[in-house]
């Protein structure tokens, strides 16, 4: 492979970086494709079909969102199992196609129940199966392909996804009866044909491989995020009352702060403010808010929604970027993640039900729900605060041998080395990432897109990793990471 070789930093630098880096805000909102938020368009189909009907469907009283629930995790743990077998699942339209029918066809038996109630005894559970089983899909579909982006790019299209999402609900809300169903049997068809789209736009080279080394779990985010989903599924009953899991205000305000903090500020958007925000909101949302009577109440809500999203963004920035940094299969990942988040929030729902039937006292249940998810919480967090970058590990260690290829050793062992410079040398979190970009033998124009960046910014970054570790070219870079 022949090496890149590039001038010194001042070299690389031109006379338009000053003017272009300190361009107004308008110049760093990237152009995204509408076909890049279609998760947010099955989040609306999920939230107006199975976790908040706007209608009451005879099917959804006999086999609603629990039926829904155990379908889909089953098949996420399934595919999850069989990832090695069945990935790219990208490539098998078979697959695509299959889940659109039955994501449609759940949706048209839970509307044909409203019209001709009688069909619902044997239609619930079809139809509950169905849908479940068509969104486990769609969730790992949506998730190879936010695999095989950066973090930046991850991070503004997740969280414009979920403002189009409660877009789309608080929209169709206003819908006749006769609308409202049309739309909801069309919106997984838009979803798939969204991400079809999607990995058209994707660079071959970029798509998901076949075959991955073997790893550890990255347990820290997934216990964090199993946590946090016990915690959402005792607080449940009380938020839908208000508002759905997709279209809540707690919702739109985390996905709008990650959104403009993304535009706004670029380069130096610090993702741990995700966290470091989560955390207390969650606290005084399940201890200090509800102390006001009904206004707490709503305000616990709000806060509680507003955690728990800010933490689903957290976790897809860190899988993705695990899975993008490492090439780890992302059906593997996000197929154990999302299914034990599933299956724990239905747990949390399981127990909070439960305590409402023990005959205790409605404060002493509030108590005991509050004092026990807020332990949870801040031990979770503790155990995620102990990693202190996007970049790290979180708890993932190679350790695939005989059936790897020599190409997935190379790019783990150079990841696993930038990540390690980046510590040496005290590189700041994008320069961490400018880093890894470079040692994939990424152009100057690939830096800048991949990571939204005015132009001439790539060109100081790297003039600041060259200037830390004292290098002056890419060759010697390349030297470095021992790389041909």
């Amino acid at each position: 492979m022949n090496r890149e070789h590039r001038g010194s930093p001042s070299q690389e630098m031109d006379a338009g970086e000053s003017a272009s880096t300190h361009a107004g805000v308008l110049a760093y909102i990237p152009k995204v494709p509408l076909f890049f938020l279609g998760v947010g368009v099955y989040r609306a189909w999920i939230e107006i079909t199975y976790v908040r009907p706007l209608v009451e469907f005879p099917t959804w009283r006999i086999a609603g969102h629990d039926v829904f629930d155990i379908a889909m995790v089953a098949v996420l743990l399934a595919c999850a199992l069989l990832a090695r077998l069945i990935v790219p699942i990208s490539e098998r339209r078979w697959l695509i196609w299959s889940a659109g029918a039955l994501m449609v066809a759940g949706t048209v038996l839970n509307f044909w129940s409203s019209a001709d109630p009688g069909i619902a005894g044997w239609a619930a559970f079809p139809a509950a199966i169905a849908a479940g089983v068509g969104t486990a899909f769609i969730i790992l579909l949506w998730s190879e392909f936010y695999s095989c982006i950066n973090s930046m790019r991850v991070a503004l299209y997740y969280s414009l996804s979920l403002l189009f999402g409660a877009f789309l609900v608080f929209v169709i809300k206003g819908f006749v009866f006769s609308y409202y169903a049309g739309i909801a049997v069309i919106l997984p068809v838009i979803s798939l044909l969204c991400v079809v789209a999607s990995f058209r736009a994707i660079p071959a080279q970029d798509r998901p491989k076949r075959v991955w080394g073997k790893f550890s779990f990255p347990w820290k985010p997934v216990a964090l995020m199993a946590v946090y989903g016990f915690a959402y599924g005792m607080r449940e009953t009380a938020i839908y009352l208000e508002s759905g899991p997709h279209s809540s205000w707690g919702v739109v305000l985390a996905a709008a702060v990650v959104a403009v903090g993304v535009i706004s500020r670029h380069e130096r958007f610090d993702f741990t403010i995700i966290y470091r925000a989560g955390l207390p909101l969650m606290v005084g949302g399940l201890l200090v808010v509800p102390i006001i009577p009904y206004i707490g109440t709503q305000v616990s809500n709000f806060c509680v929604s507003a955690s728990y999203a800010a933490f689903t963004i957290l976790i897809m920035l860190i899988l993705a970027n695990i899975s993008y940094r490492y090439g780890v299969g992302a059906v593997w990942l996000f197929g154990i993640e999302r299914g034990l988040r599933a299956l724990v929030m239905w747990f949390g729902r399981m127990a909070a039900d439960l305590l409402a039937e023990s005959g205790l006292a409605a404060a002493t249940q509030s108590t005991i729900v509050s004092v026990t998810v807020v332990l949870l919480v801040v031990v979770a967090t503790m155990i995620l605060l102990s990693e202190k970058e996007l970049s790290s590990r979180w708890g993932v260690t190679f350790i695939g041998n005989g059936e790897s290829s020599r190409e997935i050793h190379e790019k783990n062992r150079v990841a696993n080395l930038c990540a390690e410079f980046a510590v040496t040398y005290q590189l700041s979190p994008r320069e961490a990432e400018v880093l890894q970009l470079l040692a994939q033998r990424k152009s100057i124009a690939d830096v800048e897109r991949e990571l939204f960046i005015a132009r001439g910014t790539a060109k100081a970054h790297i003039g600041h990793i060259y200037g830390k570790m004292n290098i002056h070219t890419r060759g010697e870079l390349f030297a470095l990471l021992g790389q041909d």
